[in-house]
């Protein structure tokens, strides 16, 4: 099994529908878990590097076979979608990033959309982790910097465009792709749940104070996390926003 392709032995589709399915989760309906086309075909699932087969226009001869490397490309077209959005992206931006032409493009990766499915996929391998571990223990403090210090990582990252992919690859779409933005939005709420699930395990054990909203303080924690993202874009520098994180946890309502 090939690890960068699946999360905890799953793939990773199935490992947000697990996630979801743990105990104490909210019913949330991702648009996309039934959309199967999205997925990478399956005969390319295991394999490193896709033959492409070239032939020159005129040229009798036999199409030779040109190799590219599947995950260069789609890390390619995650940094792509990252810098300029869903909409902003063009079949061109794509090809040049990638290093191929466009029929290898739709046979690897499918279409515009499809591709997308796969560049989120492969974003969100580091996030999963975290939020299956916000899930599964820390106490309020911890899981708070947890997920805010993960998206500070995520949104100044030397390689990258400034902001955090969750936030910048598909926030407003035009109608005919507001899937994408839905996607993506599902995502976002994915976090939050996960914060209330932790904060109310906080509750439960005496940490925050009686009458604390686990489902409130989620959807504040997860304001300031997108804040974070927008902020990093706008060239705060870390280690002012470093400093909104720790008033982040010092201001949780702790019982005295």
């Amino acid at each position: 099994m090939d690890a960068r392709y699946y999360f905890s032995g799953i793939p990773l589709t199935e490992s947000v529908t697990r996630l979801k399915c743990s105990p104490g989760w909210r019913p949330l309906q991702l648009p996309h878990d039934d959309h199967v086309a999205g997925r990478r075909p399956r005969h390319f699932h295991r394999r490193n590097s896709i033959p492409v087969h070239v032939h020159s226009e005129g040229d009798n001869t036999m199409p030779r076979t040109r190799k590219f490397d599947y995950d260069t490309a789609l890390d390619a077209a995650v940094s792509v979608f990252w810098r300029q959005g869903y909409d902003g992206t063009s079949l061109h931006d794509l090809t040049e990033a990638m290093g191929v032409n466009p029929p290898s493009l739709y046979g690897a990766f499918g279409n515009k959309r499809q591709l997308f499915h796969l560049a989120v996929e492969r974003y969100m391998i580091g996030p999963l982790k975290r939020l299956e571990q916000v899930r599964a223990e820390g106490g309020a403090a911890e899981v708070t910097r947890s997920v805010l210090d993960g998206f500070l990582e995520d949104s100044t990252r030397p390689d990258e465009a400034p902001g955090c992919f969750m936030v910048q690859g598909a926030l407003v779409c035009a109608d005919d792709h507001a899937d994408a933005a839905a996607e993506l939005a599902d995502l976002r709420k994915l976090t939050q749940q996960s914060l209330a699930i932790a904060y109310e395990r906080a509750l439960y054990a005496g940490e925050l104070r009686t009458g604390t909203s686990p489902e409130v303080l989620a959807l504040y924690v997860s304001t300031v996390a997108m804040g974070i993202t927008v902020q990093a874009n706008n060239g705060i520098p870390a280690t002012d926003l470093q400093e909104v994180i720790d008033i982040t946890v010092a201001g949780l309502p702790y019982r005295n």
